[in-house]
């Protein structure tokens, strides 16, 4: 066939993709076979020209070298409208994301799991497009199509949706094949129809109705067989069992004792901006760094420029730097603000401090200490030291007893802002008072180290117990804490 009007199919995918062209979609059109690939590009290219002449369209199959392929998709960046061709070569390993927004299936994949994974290249975390399109092309009046579709894809789905169950489904299983292959195709030549038409095709009579109902049923079978085995396979190897509603509150405290996002942008703007005394706007995407100020042990940890977009949130919108808690820039920032903690000279950052605050009406001290604890695997002997960062404290004096938990005080720091100046003799007497009470608070101290143990052997049984229920228990709470900060907040004076 050499034009739309012989070949319907192709004529259809010419309506599809110049609908979706019209309304700024950037379709990946994905294929079977290599032949049709370059059938589609000879065909598309010409046809959809006539509408979009600035049209970036490219032919992408398993003949170009991996490296080839990704340079190539990658030159493709810009504001002009674009289209990709390409065979399922692309269906793994390469993210599309960035440059499309949908996704044609021009051809049936004989593996169902194959169209989850074209789409994903496309339709996955870090698209920017609201909407991303996907339409699959099947001709109606074909039984293989319709076996495909019916069994293969819809089937599948369903058991995905009804229990779960991902079916294993070997690409180009051959007994698939061979199985629509005896049921659909005529074995004698008297079944084989050659006409003579305007364009010399030869045209295959397929049989009947009963007999391709036959092939459903047959791989209809083999699916469920497949589900079954992976059912069973799926109670020997329980992971799956993992919800993660049960441990939700675990993973928040993880999130929050390594650093979430938000923590993250803080911490890096704060220090930034009141610390090191550099420029950084607020802006809808992220932030923009004037990084003139930069100290020299953080230079280079950025990109280039005077200016420098960044974000905080992933995915990130274009022309901007991806910052989380383990980038280099904010492992080194933490490790330039902690050094410049014990300076004696500019120290703009502090273990120890007393302010005037609005944000208290009674003397309050605040604690950060470093836990320790050793946790031992109860039937080898396998130990676990862990290490987490606490913050607590009390109000008034700690006679009164009025302790602040870990949330209250991390809540009330978070809010703290000296309101007039103190002098230094002043600050110098609150400290060492508060600092000759801590012996006297040894048994709290001690108390508050076992419930923090006591807590995170719980949380490590509530996890072991989803994988392989190994038991755990504490060995001992490494005592004393290590005390790393003091912070005392004081009333404001009236006048």
């Amino acid at each position: 066939m050499a034009n739309p009007k012989d070949d319907q199919k192709l004529a259809s995918t010419i309506a599809i993709l110049s609908d979706w062209l019209k309304k700024g979609f950037k379709p990946v059109v994905f294929c079977r076979y290599i032949e049709t690939a370059k059938y589609l590009g000879r065909h598309l290219e010409p046809a959809l020209r006539l509408k979009f002449s600035k049209l970036d369209l490219r032919v992408i199959t398993s003949e170009d070298p991996d490296d080839l392929r990704k340079q190539r998709i990658a030159e493709m960046e810009g504001d002009k409208p674009r289209m990709l061709i390409a065979t399922d070569c692309l269906s793994e390993g390469i993210n599309l994301q960035d440059l499309f927004t949908a996704v044609l299936h021009y051809d049936l994949p004989w593996n169902p799991n194959r169209l989850e994974q074209r789409e994903g290249r496309v339709d996955r975390f870090g698209q920017q497009s609201p909407e991303v399109k996907a339409c699959l092309l099947y001709g109606s009046d074909n039984p293989i199509d319709g076996i495909v579709l019916d069994v293969l894809l819809r089937k599948v789905r369903e058991i995905k949706r009804a229990t779960g169950i991902n079916v294993p489904f070997p690409e180009d299983s051959q007994s698939i094949i061979d199985t629509i292959t005896q049921a659909l195709l005529s074995k004698t030549s008297s079944r084989i129809e050659k006409k003579v038409t305007p364009q010399k095709q030869l045209r295959f009579d397929f049989i009947d109705l009963a007999e391709a109902e036959a092939a459903k049923a047959a791989i209809s079978r083999k699916v469920d067989e497949a589900a079954e085995r992976e059912k069973v396979s799926r109670s020997i190897f329980a992971q799956n069992a993992i919800k993660a509603q049960e441990i939700e509150e675990d993973l928040r405290n993880v999130d929050e004792a390594i650093g979430d996002p938000q923590s993250v942008e803080k911490f890096v703007t704060t220090a930034l901006s009141y610390l090191l005394g550099l420029q950084v706007t607020k802006k809808s995407n992220g932030y923009h760094i004037v990084t003139g100020n930069l100290p020299p042990q953080l230079q280079g940890l950025l990109p280039a420029g005077d200016v420098v977009q960044v974000a905080f949130e992933s995915p990130t919108a274009e022309g901007y730097h991806y910052i989380g808690r383990n980038h280099p820039f904010v492992e080194q920032l933490c490790q330039f603000i902690m050094a410049n903690t014990l300076s004696r000279q500019d120290k703009k950052a502090a273990r120890a401090s007393v302010i005037r605050t609005r944000a208290v009406t009674i003397k309050t001290t605040l604690l950060l200490f470093r836990c320790r604890n050793v946790i031992e695997q109860s039937k080898a002997g396998f130990q676990i030291i862990a290490e987490e960062m606490l913050l607590w404290g009390w109000r008034g004096t700690p006679i009164q007893k009025e302790f602040l938990d870990s949330t209250s005080a991390k809540k009330l720091l978070d809010s703290v802002h000296a309101s007039s100046d103190l002098s230094i003799q002043a600050r110098s007497n609150f400290l060492e008072n508060e600092l000759n009470l801590l012996d006297k608070l040894e048994a709290e101290f001690h108390l508050l180290a076992e419930e923090q143990s006591k807590r995170l052997v719980a949380a490590h049984e509530r996890f072991t117990a989803l994988m392989d229920n190994q038991r755990f228990q504490v060995v001992y709470p490494v005592l004393p804490m290590d005390l790393l900060g003091i912070y005392i907040l004081l009333p404001e004076v009236s006048a």
